[in-house]
């Protein structure tokens, strides 16, 4: 039992990129403060996983979590600290410590770090309605659906277009952002309707929107904000007659489909008639351009 104590304080101190790197993940983009990389939780095409090499943390923004080493790897490796701690032995010899930081540094790194949201308005700034543009939305569904968030990170003031979720959290998107704030959960449209549309971010909702217009109300929606988010509102599904689907069309998407399908009994994927693109928004902002 002591001995397990002390493994695991010693491997919350490896470094978490050192390990990563071990795993085969490298940082798209790196500094001294922190390491960008593709998520090795999930698939996706945009680094949205942040390691800050001080405090040896890391955070998803697709997932909205984060922690130390162990909590990392037992969601990569799927399996209870105990086998964490094996299997971190086999790679011990290689990896780094990352020096400690004392209660008030730790603090004083955080509140820099931390995504805080310091003002919500009606969307007005002409950036961010070129920004929808640029996506095949318009003005009209940005005016309707989103707000302008103001937030603060690494000292810096910066806005975004903001859609929010059931649990008050952000998804912040700009031609410059793509970022969640806490809490992170899904995104619910509803109309009181028996059957169920589901998409995985906003802009897929907003073509979807776009394109059935007011067929839309016939529906009730939902926006995933993160597949790894699905198992979260599984009872949720189970209440709708069909669920329709207009998921991505990669690894995470086909996986989304299999447990979606593995749930219900009615289920419709609609993804077929964009499958040359990576998703709907991608097809949606394709169609656009061609009829301008």
């Amino acid at each position: 039992m002591k001995r397990e104590k002390i493994n695991c304080e010693n491997v919350r101190d490896y470094s978490i990129t050192t390990v990563l790197e071990q795993l085969g993940h490298f940082p798209t983009k790196t500094s001294e403060k922190e390491a960008w990389y593709l998520s090795p939780l999930r698939s996706e095409t945009q680094a949205s996983f942040k390691v800050h090499k001080r405090l040896n943390r890391w955070y998803d923004f697709g997932l909205g979590q984060g922690g130390n080493l162990i909590d990392l790897l037992q969601q990569y490796w799927q399996v209870d600290i105990s086998t964490v701690l094996e299997r971190v032995c086999q790679l011990s010899g290689t990896l780094t410590m990352v020096p400690k930081l004392n209660r008030i540094e730790k603090q004083q790194i955080i509140q820099k770090e931390e995504l805080e949201i310091t003002r919500v308005t009606a969307v007005s700034h002409p950036a961010l309605f070129r920004y929808g543009k640029s996506r095949g939305i318009s003005e009209t569904l940005i005016r309707r659906y989103a707000k302008q968030v103001h937030y603060r990170i690494k000292e810096q003031n910066r806005f975004a277009l903001g859609f929010q979720n059931s649990k008050g959290g952000f998804e912040l998107r700009s031609q410059y952002a793509k970022l969640s704030s806490r809490p992170k959960a899904c995104s619910w449209g509803v109309h009181a309707q028996t059957n169920l549309l589901i998409c995985e971010g906003w802009f897929d909702m907003l073509s979807l929107i776009s394109m059935k217009k007011e067929k839309i109300y016939g529906f009730d929606w939902l926006v995933l904000n993160s597949t790894a988010l699905l198992t979260k509102v599984r009872e949720q599904l189970l209440g709708y007659g069909e669920l329709h689907l207009y998921l991505d069309r990669d690894v995470a998407g086909r996986k989304a489909t299999e447990f979606i399908q593995s749930v219900h009994p009615k289920v419709w994927d609609r993804s077929d008639f964009y499958k040359d693109f990576k998703d709907i928004n991608d097809w949606w902002t394709h169609e656009e351009r061609s009829h301008c």
